[in-house]
Protein backbone atom coordinates (compact mmCIF):
# COMPACT_ATOMS: atom_id res chain seq x y z
CA UNK A 1 0.00 0.00 0.00
CA UNK A 2 2.81 2.20 0.40
CA UNK A 3 4.44 2.16 -2.95
CA UNK A 4 1.26 2.73 -4.38
CA UNK A 5 0.86 5.89 -2.13
CA UNK A 6 4.39 6.66 -3.49
CA UNK A 7 3.56 6.32 -6.99
CA UNK A 8 1.05 8.51 -6.87
CA UNK A 9 2.88 10.78 -4.94
CA UNK A 10 5.90 10.06 -7.76
CA UNK A 11 2.85 10.81 -10.54
CA UNK A 12 1.20 13.73 -9.36
CA UNK A 13 4.46 15.45 -8.47
CA UNK A 14 5.43 14.81 -11.69
CA UNK A 15 1.82 16.27 -13.64
CA UNK A 16 1.93 19.63 -11.88
CA UNK A 17 6.03 20.27 -11.76
CA UNK A 18 7.46 21.36 -14.66
CA UNK A 19 10.55 19.74 -15.68
CA UNK A 20 12.29 20.08 -19.12
CA UNK A 21 14.61 17.51 -20.43
CA UNK A 22 17.09 18.18 -22.96
CA UNK A 23 16.40 15.86 -26.33
CA UNK A 24 19.85 14.28 -25.93
CA UNK A 25 19.27 13.36 -22.30
CA UNK A 26 15.74 12.42 -22.76
CA UNK A 27 17.28 9.47 -25.46
CA UNK A 28 19.14 8.21 -22.82
CA UNK A 29 16.44 8.39 -20.10
CA UNK A 30 14.18 6.37 -22.72
CA UNK A 31 16.74 3.90 -23.44
CA UNK A 32 17.10 3.40 -19.81
CA UNK A 33 13.49 2.62 -18.76
CA UNK A 34 13.09 0.42 -21.65
CA UNK A 35 16.45 -1.76 -20.66
CA UNK A 36 14.53 -2.12 -17.11
CA UNK A 37 11.36 -2.57 -17.81
CA UNK A 38 12.97 -5.83 -20.04
CA UNK A 39 14.90 -6.69 -17.33
CA UNK A 40 11.91 -6.99 -14.84
CA UNK A 41 9.49 -8.27 -17.30
CA UNK A 42 12.16 -11.02 -18.32
CA UNK A 43 12.64 -11.94 -14.46
CA UNK A 44 8.69 -11.79 -13.70
CA UNK A 45 8.20 -14.61 -16.57
CA UNK A 46 11.75 -16.70 -15.01
CA UNK A 47 9.88 -16.73 -12.00
CA UNK A 48 6.86 -17.25 -13.12
CA UNK A 49 8.17 -20.38 -15.44
CA UNK A 50 10.21 -21.62 -12.31
CA UNK A 51 13.48 -21.79 -13.98
CA UNK A 52 16.39 -20.58 -12.74
CA UNK A 53 17.78 -17.91 -14.08
CA UNK A 54 20.29 -14.62 -13.58
CA UNK A 55 19.40 -11.77 -10.82
CA UNK A 56 17.66 -8.94 -11.76
CA UNK A 57 20.70 -6.48 -11.19
CA UNK A 58 23.25 -8.56 -13.78
CA UNK A 59 20.25 -8.47 -16.43
CA UNK A 60 19.59 -4.59 -16.21
CA UNK A 61 23.53 -3.88 -16.12
CA UNK A 62 23.59 -5.99 -19.10
CA UNK A 63 20.65 -4.21 -20.46
CA UNK A 64 21.95 -0.26 -19.89
CA UNK A 65 25.67 -1.50 -20.80
CA UNK A 66 24.41 -2.76 -24.24
CA UNK A 67 21.74 -0.20 -24.88
CA UNK A 68 23.73 2.59 -24.22
CA UNK A 69 26.95 1.03 -25.90
CA UNK A 70 24.73 1.27 -28.87
CA UNK A 71 23.47 5.03 -28.41
CA UNK A 72 27.32 6.40 -27.77
CA UNK A 73 28.24 4.87 -30.98
CA UNK A 74 25.46 6.26 -32.61
CA UNK A 75 26.67 9.45 -31.18
CA UNK A 76 30.19 8.68 -32.31
CA UNK A 77 28.97 8.18 -35.81
CA UNK A 78 26.25 10.86 -36.58
CA UNK A 79 23.60 9.09 -36.37
CA UNK A 80 20.61 8.99 -33.41
CA UNK A 81 20.35 4.84 -33.07
CA UNK A 82 18.22 5.17 -30.23
CA UNK A 83 15.62 3.68 -32.06
CA UNK A 84 17.23 0.61 -33.02
CA UNK A 85 17.30 0.33 -29.28
CA UNK A 86 14.45 0.50 -28.39
CA UNK A 87 12.51 -1.47 -31.48
CA UNK A 88 14.36 -4.55 -29.87
CA UNK A 89 13.22 -4.16 -26.12
CA UNK A 90 10.18 -2.75 -27.12
CA UNK A 91 9.29 -6.03 -28.97
CA UNK A 92 10.92 -8.14 -26.06
CA UNK A 93 8.62 -6.49 -23.59
CA UNK A 94 5.26 -7.04 -25.52
CA UNK A 95 6.18 -10.64 -25.66
CA UNK A 96 6.93 -10.60 -21.89
CA UNK A 97 3.71 -9.15 -21.60
CA UNK A 98 2.11 -11.80 -24.19
CA UNK A 99 3.39 -14.72 -21.84
CA UNK A 100 2.57 -13.09 -18.59
CA UNK A 101 -1.20 -13.23 -20.16
CA UNK A 102 -0.87 -16.13 -21.20
CA UNK A 103 0.41 -17.89 -18.06
CA UNK A 104 -1.90 -16.32 -15.79
CA UNK A 105 -5.45 -17.61 -18.52
CA UNK A 106 -3.74 -20.65 -17.73
CA UNK A 107 -3.79 -20.47 -14.17
CA UNK A 108 -7.27 -19.31 -14.16
CA UNK A 109 -8.64 -22.48 -16.18
CA UNK A 110 -6.73 -24.67 -13.99
CA UNK A 111 -8.56 -23.22 -11.24
CA UNK A 112 -5.16 -22.46 -8.98
CA UNK A 113 -6.32 -18.54 -9.00
CA UNK A 114 -10.20 -17.24 -8.49
CA UNK A 115 -10.41 -13.66 -10.50
CA UNK A 116 -14.48 -13.36 -9.25
CA UNK A 117 -15.54 -14.79 -6.25
CA UNK A 118 -19.25 -16.27 -6.79
CA UNK A 119 -21.28 -14.32 -4.37
CA UNK A 120 -23.83 -16.96 -2.34
CA UNK A 121 -27.06 -16.09 -1.74
CA UNK A 122 -28.03 -15.70 2.22
CA UNK A 123 -31.23 -18.40 2.54
CA UNK A 124 -34.14 -16.80 3.76
CA UNK A 125 -35.42 -18.43 6.50
CA UNK A 126 -39.19 -18.27 5.64
CA UNK A 127 -38.99 -20.52 2.18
Amino acid sequence: MILLGALLIGALAGLFIPVEIERQYLMWLVVAFFCVADAFLTELNVFLAKKGGTHVLTRILFNLGFGFAILLLGQRLGFELYIVVLIPFAIRILNNLNWLKDHIFELVQEGEVVLFRERRRASGGGE
